[in-house]
């Protein structure tokens, strides 16, 4: 009896233990919560060729990126706003897709196809059911970029797709969007690392893409604005271009100086006067769109028909960019007869908010008191070019009087830029920059 007891208290112990420790084992779900998310990404600077490339704008509509929704989505879309505009500028195809439900008319407006950029329809992997194997194949296309929502649905299933047939695949983390950053990260990891796509995906930004050729040896610098960057392009003499959220703005385009027939074509053209360095009609054609706005004088409006006419003091809004009109005349430089280069009232200067900046632009002018009086300009772009203009000296007086953060001398031909930079280097408040505006 006693040795029976003892057997089936051996049991009783035995039995215990194994379940004891089969409850203490950890589950697949307990090992989860403990695993740590994988080191941020590498991002690379991608550099693309325009007519191998595709960019691929997947299910950005109203019922799916909006505040209520996808608020993270509706974050992503001025960026890809930009992306498309530079894309389409530079020739690089542009297609969409929609969920399958959808149609044209409920892409948001912010990112509508053009008439002539296709579009498939289809659920998460935008390769099934559809032609876009065939429109990419037809086009010669080699790599594409893929933005869009939801990150872990049609940008993951698409861009696995692309790459299992032998795209490559360029991926900007901020073009993708999802509920959460969890989903995002995930996407992001998944293409990175998956048998079948990480050999062909690389990681980027919108800002780190660069197109082959786009800016035809023209200087640029990069500008951080409360609302995306601005991007400046330095054409030269008094001709700039800039871009911001997804808009593309030329100021006084002259084709001696640039190609405008391989230049992105314009949302908003800014003339400041009359003279032919200034307002070149040809250019003007050259880059005008459909929905372009021309903002000028009321003397370029006799030559250039359809503008937007600002006088000296105007305030407006263009295309959600907010304009000031700046007087611009000379005072002690004048012709032979006495009359000045540039009459009081008859040219501009302008005022251009680009999100929290503030950059003025001030076409042909001297230092006159309302340039000195003007205040919170972030940059400022003074003209140095005599005897039409101004001189280094009255360029700092300028400068010193209304203290731009950051100072580009332009319109200066021959002028000796580094006068200037000597008349201010004491001011730690105004960084002057010097770029190729001859």
């Amino acid at each position: 009896m006693k040795k029976k007891r003892l057997i089936l208290l051996i049991i009783s112990i035995v039995t215990f233990t194994v379940f004891a420790q089969a409850g203490s084992q950890k589950t697949i779900i307990d090992e989860w919560t403990d695993v740590e998310a994988p080191s941020r990404p590498e991002l690379k600077p991608v550099t693309v060729e325009p007519n191998v490339t595709a960019l691929l704008v997947l299910d950005i509509q109203k019922n799916n990126c909006n505040q209520q929704r996808r608020p993270r989505c509706t974050a992503s879309v001025p960026k890809i706003q930009s992306l498309i505009a530079k894309a389409r500028a530079n020739g690089l195809a542009v297609v969409y897709s929609l969920t399958s439900s959808a149609s044209a008319a409920d892409i948001r407006e912010e990112v509508k196809p053009l008439g002539n950029e296709p579009m498939v329809k289809s659920g998460v992997d935008k390769f099934f059911n559809t032609e876009l194997e065939e429109i990419l194949r037809g086009k010669s296309i080699r790599d594409v970029i893929v933005v869009g929502t939801s990150a872990h649905g049609a940008v993951l299933h698409t861009a696995a797709a692309a790459a299992l047939r032998g795209f490559n695949v360029i991926v900007p983390v901020d073009g993708i969007s999802a509920s959460d950053a969890y989903a995002e990260q995930y996407t992001v990891w998944h293409l990175a690392n998956a048998p079948g796509s990480r050999r062909r995906t690389t990681l980027t930004q919108i800002k780190l893409i660069t197109i082959k050729g786009t800016t035809m040896g023209f200087e640029q610098d990069i500008i951080e604005t409360g609302a995306g960057d601005l991007k400046i392009t330095f054409i030269g003499h008094g001709t700039l271009m800039f871009e911001f959220n997804g808009k593309v703005i030329h100021i006084d385009p002259w084709t001696r100086l640039a190609d405008y027939t391989k230049m992105a074509k314009a949302d908003i053209i800014f003339v400041t006067h009359e003279h032919g360095d200034h307002l070149d009609k040809k250019a003007i054609e050259l880059i005008r769109k459909e929905g372009t706005q021309i903002v000028l004088t009321d003397s370029c409006a006799e030559q250039v028909d359809g503008g937007i006419i600002m006088k000296n003091g105007d305030e407006r809004t263009v295309g959600g960019i907010k304009i000031e009109a700046m007087p611009a005349y000379n005072i002690v430089h004048k012709r032979s007869n006495g009359s000045p280069f540039h009459p009081k009232g008859i040219g501009n200067g302008y005022i251009i908010a680009f999100g929290d900046k503030r950059v003025y632009v001030a076409g042909d002018t001297e230092n006159t008191p309302e340039m000195k009086r003007l205040r919170n300009i972030d940059i400022a772009f003074l003209p140095m070019n005599l005897p039409y203009t101004m001189t280094p000296e009255m360029v700092a007086d300028a400068a010193k009087a209304f203290k731009p953060k950051i100072l580009y001398p332009y319109h200066y031909g021959e002028t000796d830029t580094t006068i200037l930079v000597n008349l201010l280097k004491v001011r730690r408040d105004i960084e002057v920059r010097i770029r190729k505006m001859k």
